[in-house]
């Protein structure tokens, strides 16, 4: 599925001065992820990422860059479901918000963190949905503000099975590739295809609006496991490895950190936190 290559250096991106900088100097920014060579390359195109690395602050859900619902306001919070707890999806919108100034984006970030940490807590799959729609952070977040999102998630929970829910987040290749409707693809793809396994669920999405791979495949590993994701598509995507060490060094932040002294030290070298 097209959505599963990183889009963390775009074409974009490439045009500012602050990635251009990453990509050519050895010195900074430092750590291990940085001087990765695939982390390097340019791929895809992000412009309201590279609106925010041109400005001279990082957007905040009080001073917003730009009006951008893009789906990568969405893809980048889903690491969220790892971290985080239910109740604390207020941190997925000020993620967000670092880099889209639309209001339906971090509604989107907040009820796909909500939901998620609640799968991950052992809720089925129509419960967790009823959780994250009754969000209360989201519905803090449209207070006095024109956005439909809340709404429009919550009439398609009410109609997963409908044909027409299935033709106009799988079928319709004209869906914008905002932040609702690749987390509204991702959840249809995979509540049509789970009985077929994995690869159908991906397979679904990727007819999909932008961005809704991601959050399919984001669904499979974390209610089935990594194992659960297309053998081929882990072994010959080219992140793989540093999504696979990100993941695991993610939980054992969670779990207090790295225990010792000269651990600790070599955290410190992979991960600088400037």
């Amino acid at each position: 599925p097209r959505d599963w290559s990183s889009d963390v250096c775009s074409s974009d991106l490439y045009k500012t001065d602050a990635v251009r900088h990453w990509s050519t100097d050895d010195t900074w920014p430092d750590g291990w992820l940085a001087a990765a060579p695939a982390m390097k390359k340019p791929r895809g195109t992000a412009p309201a990422l590279a609106a925010a690395l041109a400005a001279s602050e990082p957007g905040t859900i009080d001073r917003p860059i730009g009006q951008s619902t893009g789906s990568h306001a969405l893809i980048q919070t889903l690491p969220l479901a790892l971290l985080t707890a239910p109740g604390e999806e207020r941190l997925a919108a000020e993620i967000a918000a670092l880099t889209h100034g639309g209001t339906e984006a971090w509604v989107t970030a907040v009820l796909a963190q909500r939901f998620t940490t609640s799968l991950r807590e052992g809720y089925s799959f129509s419960a967790a949905l009823e959780i994250a729609v009754h969000s209360e952070v989201a519905e803090e977040l449209v207070r006095g503000t024109a956005s439909s999102a809340l709404d429009e998630i919550r009439v398609l929970l009410h109609r997963l099975g409908d044909r027409d829910i299935v033709d106009r987040f799988i079928r319709d290749k004209t869906s914008e590739g905002t932040a609702l409707n690749a987390f509204a693809g991702g959840v249809v793809a995979y509540a049509v295809g789970r009985t077929d396994g994995s690869t159908k669920v991906l397979e679904l999405a990727s007819r999909g609006p932008s961005g809704a791979s991601a959050v399919a495949g984001a669904l499979v590993g974390l209610i089935h496991g990594v194992d659960a994701l297309p053998l081929g598509l882990r072994i010959n995507h080219e992140l793989s490895h540093l999504a696979e060490t990100l993941a695991i060094d993610a939980l054992i932040e969670r779990g207090g950190g790295p225990r010792g002294e000269e651990e600790s030290g070599l955290w410190w070298e992979r991960y600088p936190g400037w």
